[in-house]
């Protein structure tokens, strides 16, 4: 440990960010916790991580679906779920539900996270008022021992919001509701065995249908960032933020709105900055 000087740490920092920009200052702010941990206990007399270079990374550049790529993700799986494979054949294995499309709908028609979607129970949605609303309280964790469950909170106190529901999403969970069998969770969506739903086997059915469609860089994020982004372009960026449930525009500005290049139309104005007496068609 004592080897490990500014000057090493500082190349070792600076190759990991050439190989992995997104992972550098996670990493970076792991080795100063355990350097700092070292110093504390006298092991070294300084924090090699405090004095090392500021690290370059690449900004991801931020991407929505449009109205035709919504579009090709529904007809997608619609064929995922009739079971037709590139080659036409039926794949193996259980014959897909309905679930993929339902929490693509709802997700597109809140902006939720994908494990704040699968944490939905019934008694979250009022779907009989004048104006369908869902209110967000939890989400599902990954627990070592116990499995998949649902954490009564959400990622932030910004998290925990009322959000009214647009008509497609009411269909789809009255539908739901209607069809759907009961299960002791009180979950929207449950597996055939009660269970909560794993968000990994969303992400995997969804990756074996993205690639088939063309869709490769689509996640279930994505749907969240296209919400983010109709919602700020329509209104603002901090409507988007309350319905993310982001305590700062700024994490909405910066990582999930697609930034609009076409300034506002300010012609008219700038006409009186020409020649007198010219006029323009």
């Amino acid at each position: 440990m004592r080897e490990l000087s500014v000057s090493v740490t500082d190349r070792f920092l600076k190759a990991y960010a050439a190989r992995s920009p997104a992972q550098a200052q996670s990493v970076k702010q792991v080795l100063g916790q355990i350097m700092g941990l070292a110093v504390r206990h006298d092991a070294i007399a300084i924090n090699p991580v405090r004095n090392v270079g500021r690290l370059r990374t690449t900004k991801r550049t931020i991407r929505a679906l449009d109205q035709a790529e919504l579009e090709a993700v529904r007809v997608a799986v619609r064929a995922w779920r009739a079971g037709e494979g590139a080659d036409g054949r039926r794949p193996l294995g259980p014959r897909p539900n309905g679930d993929l499309a339902d929490i693509i709908d709802v997700a597109l028609g809140t902006g939720l996270r994908i494990n704040e979607v699968l944490a939905i129970r019934w008694c979250d949605v009022d779907l009989d008022g004048p104006r369908p609303t869902l209110t967000v309280t939890g989400t599902l964790v990954q627990l070592k021992d116990a499995g998949i469950v649902r954490q009564d909170s959400t990622k932030s106190a910004a998290g925990l919001r009322t959000l009214f529901l647009p008509g497609f999403a009411v269909d789809v969970l009255r539908r739901r509701r209607a069809k759907a069998p009961a299960n002791g969770l009180d979950a929207v969506f449950a597996t055939r065995n009660g269970t909560w739903v794993s968000a990994h086997n969303v992400r995997r059915q969804w990756r074996a249908i993205r690639d088939e469609a063309g869709l490769d860089w689509v996640t279930p994020h994505a749907f969240r960032k296209t919400v983010a982004t109709i919602i700020e372009r329509e209104f603002t960026s901090k409507g988007a933020a309350a319905q993310l449930g982001h305590a700062s525009e700024a994490i909405t500005e910066n990582y999930y709105v697609v930034k609009n290049l076409e300034a506002p139309d300010f012609t008219r104005v700038l006409d009186r900055l020409g020649p007198q007496g010219t006029t323009h068609g």
